[in-house]
């Protein structure tokens, strides 16, 4: 998995696979997100390929983190293609 971040606009891009391998990378990632100052934080996941049982584990972690400090408003999705959840 490929992470783009651009604090400018708190847009967090997920590119490539989203599997167990990437558990680090994404909660430093959503750390630095729910540390951002901007309106809104973007969380792009339509340009995942695959997402494994890990991965969509990590985005339920995201969404739960969304709840706490932040108020939930705050984050946006895009979706993935649908066949980046199934292989």
């Amino acid at each position: 998995m490929r992470i783009e971040f651009n604090d400018s606009d708190s847009q967090v891009v997920l590119i490539g696979e989203l599997t167990f391998n990437d558990h680090a990378a994404f909660r430093e990632m959503l750390t630095r997100a729910m540390r951002s100052t901007g309106a809104k934080i973007v969380l792009d996941l339509s340009r995942l390929d695959f997402v494994d049982s890990a991965g969509l584990g990590m985005l339920l972690i995201a969404r739960d983190e969304a709840g706490k400090g932040s108020p939930a408003s705050r984050w946006s999705v895009r979706r993935s293609r649908s066949s980046a959840f199934s292989r």
